[in-house]
């Protein structure tokens, strides 16, 4: 979506061939709406490349966190893909709530994490007319929904999503997995 606006965007992959296919205009598979989406990104100067591309992490982090602090109200927004019906992990999700901000999320995806912690609300994607009226409805309440949606939120992503508690659910699978494998 950053490259449909016209930011520039370096897609990065170790697959030579997906490179210079991708650089050659042709797309991999095909889905509704991609071929249109992906010739305007291409117009737009999308690159791709199997080079590593040189940032300074601490900074980039630094902004992140200066555009979720400044931010009133979140957003995700997800295209249609068929692999959807088998869930989705969003790592953005996890930076949205710890920043006890209010989401919106538009996906068909059901239970999604949004939902799950309470920390925002999910519409229908591809209906501009609902998002409006959900953004407009979320910053007339900001008072009372950043509050309720930024607190739950900011609650399920300490009770959860901690690196201490996802090591430990790892250790877990790696101890049952070697008790049942003796």
């Amino acid at each position: 979506m950053f490259a449909k606006s016209g930011v520039k965007v370096v897609g990065i992959d170790c697959n030579e061939e997906l490179v210079d296919t991708l650089t050659q205009g042709k797309l991999t598979f095909e889905e509704e709406g991609l071929k249109e989406l992906f010739k305007e990104v291409i117009s737009n100067g999308i690159e791709f490349t199997t080079g590593y591309q040189k940032t300074d992490t601490y900074k980039r982090l630094l902004k992140i966190h200066i555009i979720l602090k400044k931010s009133d109200i979140l957003f995700c927004g997800l295209m249609e893909r068929k692999a959807f019906k088998y869930g989705i992990s969003k790592n953005k999700f996890y930076d949205y709530m710890a920043a006890k901000k209010p989401i919106i999320f538009a996906s068909s995806v059901r239970d999604s994490l949004i939902d799950k912690a309470k920390a925002g609300i999910t519409i229908k994607p591809h209906e501009p007319e609902n998002l409006a009226k959900t953004i407009k409805h979320i910053y007339e309440n900001i008072d009372t929904l950043e509050k309720q949606y930024g607190e739950n939120g900011r609650e399920y992503v300490e009770k959860n999503h901690t690196t201490e508690k996802i090591a430990s659910a790892f250790l877990s699978v790696i101890e049952y997995t070697y008790k049942t494998v003796k």
